[in-house]
């Protein structure tokens, strides 16, 4: 399993890289291109989701751990991940997405979409790698909230707005700002 110390190490070159791709003016958002376990859904299309959307899933740098913790458990456990939203400018008001520290993913190795994600909810579901993929997100360290519990099975999240409103409120001010610039359409 991932330890803090390792997170933080891959946070940091990734982190690097992706500045160093994207122009030393994106400070907050970086892109997840070139992770071997993600794949990204180049051409999004959702009901009351903004037209502004980026080709390639990007994220706060606050995220890059958890996401960092999730392609580590992807490897661990054998699935691969499409990543179908990340950081957008649209839907619920206090959404995690409008601050870049969220993901809704489907498992495309073995094929597993939002009703086969919804049965895994209570720790069923008939996948042994994708249970373990599950609960190895929503373990210590950095554990993220898995949206099953609020009828959403392919959203993982922080919890940022529950956890810490203010830091919420101040984040999605910068992120919105630089999601709107040309830091999320070069990549």
């Amino acid at each position: 399993m991932m330890t803090p110390a390792t997170a933080f190490a891959v946070t940091a070159v990734v982190a690097a890289m992706a500045t160093a791709a994207r122009g030393a003016d994106c400070q907050l958002l970086v892109s997840l291109v070139g992770w071997p376990q993600f794949q990204a859904q180049q051409h999004f299309t959702h009901k009351g989701i903004g037209a502004h959307r980026p080709k390639v899933p990007i994220v706060h740098r606050n995220f890059l751990p958890y996401m960092s913790k999730m392609h580590s458990a992807a490897q661990q456990t054998g699935v691969r991940v499409l990543i179908t939203t990340s950081t957008r400018d649209s839907g619920a008001d206090k959404s995690t997405h409008k601050v870049g520290e969220a993901v809704d993913i489907n498992v495309f190795e073995p094929r597993c979409t939002w009703t086969c994600l919804a049965s895994y909810g209570g720790g069923g579901g008939p996948n042994a790698a994708i249970r373990s993929f599950i609960a190895a997100l929503q373990g210590a360290p950095l554990p993220m909230r898995w949206g099953a519990s609020f009828s959403d099975p392919v959203h993982f999240d922080t919890n940022l707005w529950n956890t810490d409103s203010a830091t919420w409120q101040t984040q999605f001010t910068a992120t919105q700002a630089e999601y709107g610039s040309t830091c999320t359409t070069t990549t």
